[in-house]
């Protein structure tokens, strides 16, 4: 799932289990692009380990998601590795797998696993040598040494608040950590197993998973994890600042926000801010029949009527809905205005507000497999993409792309990709035309031509 405030345990492996860092001037590169990237991308990094054909991360996303960090890593890194070792070809095996993690249970294990990894894979001979393992997270941890861009402090503080304190504290830990051995159930990481998307988990499992939907009263700053249900965080709401969030999670403690003017006379959103959480359902608890049309109606009434000085507050305010000269939204203008602040939906896929552009030719990603060696027509969701390089260096790209019934890999090769690489962005339809392949069993489509789906109502080509 990729949105910010996820905490995600990431593998990389080499293709075919080959090295990824053959010597000190690999792992050195690595590190490198990686200290720039994690800041750039407000990306924090708890804990990290760099093996031979392997490595673990302990990521929380930041704000552009997970995706961009690991795209601009693993791409760098690759075209430079290729050019020391002057070789050609994919480096890495498929992408990357991200494991989505429930933090207040798993975070101290999940750092003690990889951090652990080089003894547990005889790199080192024992506890000592693997302090003076330069190349993973441990050692900032222990006191050992600097790194600006890893984030120490949050996980030590899981310890105690001295850092003094807390780095011994962790050692013990970490040492008590060794009898365990491999612990394979945290592979799974927790909460749950993502493999191999490496960019979201499907949108079609996210009514399955309990996604609630945003509530002021209720979501935190960052997605939160409980059980088997994630709750969306408020850093999702495109256009909400960071200092509103802040502000609305800490003015809740003195109590619950009992209606729009309650909650506007506490927080003072600005016009954007107040619409983005309308729109997105965070104040749905304030209207009765769930109308956002007459929250709409209530903030500019609120705003209009007022000065800089709150109004009144009742002892009791209840939810209510106030007349309102425009009638309820339709469903569909509902869901796309929610999708348009969120970029995704909480209890269906977003390409079912596509449904009246499409005719019954385009073929489902769950009967794909009916279709090997035909072409065919598909809709659906861009989930990412990364861009490789052939032996002659041209470019070319896979992309994963979802609808409401699975996901696709898709292939674009260099002169499709030359044709329509201009046009394909993130989150949004496409319409795929192109020759469905079975490659050792997997399916795939080799797309020959792309149009882009807009506003629900029409298709535009390339």
């Amino acid at each position: 799932m990729d949105v910010p405030g996820i905490l995600h345990h990431v593998i990389i492996r080499g293709i075919e289990r080959q090295d990824i860092f053959r010597d000190q001037a690999d792992r050195e590169d690595f590190v490198d692009r990686l200290s720039k990237l994690a800041p750039e991308t407000r990306t924090s990094c708890y804990a990290w380990v760099l093996m031979t054909n392997h490595a673990h991360f302990l990521f929380r996303s930041g704000t552009c998601g997970l995706s961009e960090l690991m795209r601009r890593l693993l791409t760098g890194y690759a075209v430079s590795f290729n050019r020391r070792h002057k070789r050609h070809g994919q480096l890495f095996q498929n992408r990357y797998k991200s494991i989505i993690c429930q933090e207040d249970a798993y975070l101290k294990e999940l750092v003690c696993y990889i951090h652990l990894n080089p003894l547990r894979a005889k790199m080192v001979e024992d506890f000592g040598a693997l302090n003076r393992y330069a190349f993973r997270g441990h050692r900032l941890l222990a006191g050992k040494a600097e790194c600006g861009w890893q984030d120490g402090g949050y996980v030590l503080g899981y310890f105690v608040e001295s850092e003094a304190i807390a780095s011994k504290r962790y050692l013990a830990y970490v040492e008590a950590g060794i009898a365990l051995g491999r612990r394979p159930e945290l592979v799974g990481g927790g909460l749950i197993r993502s493999p191999a998307l490496a960019f979201a988990l499907p949108a079609k499992y996210f009514a399955s998973l309990g996604l609630p939907r945003l509530d002021i009263n209720n979501s935190d700053i960052r997605w939160t994890g409980q059980g088997n249900a994630i709750r969306v965080g408020l850093l999702s709401i495109k256009g909400l600042a960071a200092k509103t969030q802040g502000r609305i999670v800490f003015h809740r403690r003195s109590g619950p926000y009992r209606s729009v003017r309650d909650f506007i006379d506490r927080i003072r959103p600005n016009d954007t801010e107040a619409r983005a959480l309308i729109h997105c359902g965070a104040l749905d608890a304030f209207s009765v029949t769930g109308n956002r049309a007459a929250l709409i109606w209530e903030l500019v009434r609120r705003q209009t009527a007022g000065s800089n000085k709150p109004m009144p507050r009742k002892l009791f305010d209840v939810p209510s809905d106030a007349p309102s000269p425009i009638p309820p939204d339709s469903e569909h203008d509902r869901l796309r205005r929610e999708l348009s602040v969120l970029g995704f939906l909480c209890d269906r896929h977003p390409m079912e507000l596509f449904a009246d552009t499409l005719n019954s030719r385009t073929v489902k990603a769950v009967h794909l497999a009916d279709f090997i060696g035909k072409r065919i027509r598909m809709a659906a969701w861009l989930i990412t993409g990364k861009v490789v390089y052939t032996k002659c260096g041209e470019s070319m790209e896979f992309l994963t792309f979802e609808d409401e019934t699975g996901i696709v890999e898709t292939t674009f090769f260099p002169q499709v990709y030359r044709c329509f690489c201009h046009m394909i962005d993130r989150d949004r339809p496409y319409l795929l035309s192109g020759r469905v392949q079975q490659d050792g069993g997997a399916v795939t489509l080799t797309v020959e031509k792309v149009e882009r789906i807009t506003c629900g109502r029409q298709v535009m080509r390339g």
